[in-house]
C-alpha cells in the first residue's frame, strides 16, 4: 500500500492525507473494459506481443509499477517458463482444477486434489 501525502480525490472518492491506498491487481486485471470476458481463458490475448503495450498505463501490472516495481520480474518470468516446460515435458496433470478464492493473496478454495503421473 501507499500512503497519501495530501488530501485528494480519485474517481469521486475523497482520500485524506495519511490514508493507506491500495490498488487491487485482482480487480484491475478483471476489468472487462480492458479484458473482454475476463474470467475466461483466452490464450489469443496473450499471444499478441504488443498486448501489454496496447493497454493504458495501470491497466495491467503483474509485478507492480513505478519505483517499487519488482526487481525480479524478468528472472521470475524466465524461471516460470522453465518450470512450466519441465513439468509439461515430464508429467501429466489430471483432475479437477480448483476454483479461485480471491483474498489479499490469491489461493484455491478448498483442497487441491490432482493426480500427477510421469509421461
Amino acid at each position: 500500500p501507499r500512503i497519501a501525502t495530501v488530501d485528494c480525490q480519485i474517481a469521486g472518492v475523497n482520500i485524506p492525507k495519511g490514508a493507506h491506498v491500495l490498488v487491487s491487481q485482482y480487480v484491475t486485471h478483471r476489468d472487462p473494459k480492458y479484458f473482454p470476458n475476463p474470467e475466461s481463458w483466452q490464450i489469443d490475448r496473450w499471444l499478441d506481443a504488443n498486448f501489454e503495450n496496447s493497454l493504458p498505463k495501470g491497466a495491467y501490472f503483474p509485478f507492480g509499477g513505478g519505483s517499487r516495481k519488482c526487481l525480479g520480474e524478468y528472472f521470475a518470468i524466465a524461471e516460470a517458463r522453465l518450470i512450466l516446460l519441465m513439468v509439461a515435458k515430464r508429467f501429466r496433470l489430471d483432475g479437477k482444477f480448483p476454483t479461485a478464492q480471491p483474498r489479499a493473496t490469491y489461493r484455491p478454495k478448498g483442497e487441491v486434489k490432482n493426480k500427477v503421473s510421469l509421461r
